[in-house]
């Protein structure tokens, strides 16, 4: 609709250029540029002031002047009736998407809020997506918003201030499992994380930081861990240099086409499962899967190596490695 606009505003704008110089041509020099300019406005917008030049007994004149009517009104209308339908499209999808979107999020229940879609949140959503998890996303910024919006056409994604309550509770934050917080600014963060927990104390707040003077500061307001951008980039580079074979492993496993990512699966309480061992639940068979690691639910200690009679117990937490489809068949399966 916007492509067919533009070019019906750029005909009409070529229709009074054209007309402006055949009233010049056909009249001469009983009129100026102006007046024969003036003849074009009046002609196309039917407001029948009268003529500015007499064009009485001036054939040629009057059969432009007819031809312009035909043409130029229909570009006109044409233009007014796009212009209109663009605006109240525009205002109409706007609205439907909002009112949608809200529905959607009332019925969310344990989901992710990612704070801030810049290069840092840019990322996590494309791991979101990719894993298929449940999710929403605020960002400020109008064009990166919609940029967002045309990238990812079914995500759930909120324009406006994250340090806002009325933002975040649209967001749904009172029964969010977790807060990205990667807002461009550590003021920005350390607000959001006091903003968010206000409003549930329960969720977990993943906070960026830039100076890591400010950690104490967003650890006493609420956030539950803490991720410097340079520190897990020097990181990187360390591992790169001193275990390349892993790095490689794992980016290959990030860039595969089947979306292969390490997951963890807390047991809920009242899960069949408790109880059982590992060889009785038999995972690799049922779902296709294996347990890599599990971390104990009262030591907190991490198993690296289970064994085939370790037994689970209620939230005890599994760490294994499948697809997206995989990880809710074994969720499924567990609960």
């Amino acid at each position: 609709m916007k492509k067919q606009m533009y070019y019906a505003i750029g005909f009409l704008i070529l229709t009074l250029i054209i007309a402006t110089i055949g009233y010049k041509v056909l009249i001469g020099e009983d009129a100026t540029y102006f007046d024969c300019f003036y003849m074009t406005i009046i002609t196309l917008s039917t407001v029948g002031y009268g003529e500015t030049v007499d064009l009485t007994g001036n054939t040629p004149a009057r059969v432009f002047t007819i031809v312009l009517i035909l043409v130029g009104m229909s570009n006109l209308i044409f233009v007014l009736t796009a212009i209109t339908s663009s605006l109240i499209d525009g205002q109409l999808n706007r609205y439907l998407r909002r009112k949608k979107m809200k529905k959607i999020i009332s019925h969310l229940n344990d989901h992710l809020i990612v704070c801030g879609a810049g290069n840092t949140g840019h990322h996590i959503i494309q791991e979101l997506y990719n894993t298929k998890k449940s999710f929403v996303v605020i960002e400020e910024n109008k064009d990166v918003f919609e940029d967002l919006q045309n990238r990812y056409l079914d995500i759930i994604c909120i324009h406006g201030d994250a340090t806002k309550d009325e933002v975040l509770e649209e967001a749904g934050v009172e029964h969010a499992k977790a807060i990205a917080a990667v807002l461009p600014y550590d003021k920005d963060n350390l607000f959001l994380t006091i903003t968010a927990k206000q409003l549930n104390p329960n969720v977990r707040i993943i906070s960026k930081i830039m100076n890591l003077e400010n950690k104490r500061k967003l650890i006493r307001a609420g956030a539950s861990s803490i991720v410097p951008p340079q520190f897990i980039g020097a990181l990187r580079l360390v591992s790169e240099m001193v275990r390349p074979k892993v790095v490689g492993f794992l980016d290959n496993m990030l860039r595969d086409k089947k979306n292969l990512r390490i997951e963890e699966i807390k047991i809920p309480k009242n899960s069949w499962t408790i109880g059982k061992t590992l060889q009785q639940l038999d995972l690799r068979a049922k779902v296709g899967l294996q347990v890599l690691a599990f971390q104990d639910p009262v030591s907190q200690a991490y198993n690296y190596a289970p064994k085939s009679d370790d037994t689970i117990h209620e939230d005890m937490v599994l760490i294994t490695l499948g697809e997206p489809d995989q990880i809710a068949q074994l969720e499924k399966f567990i609960g």
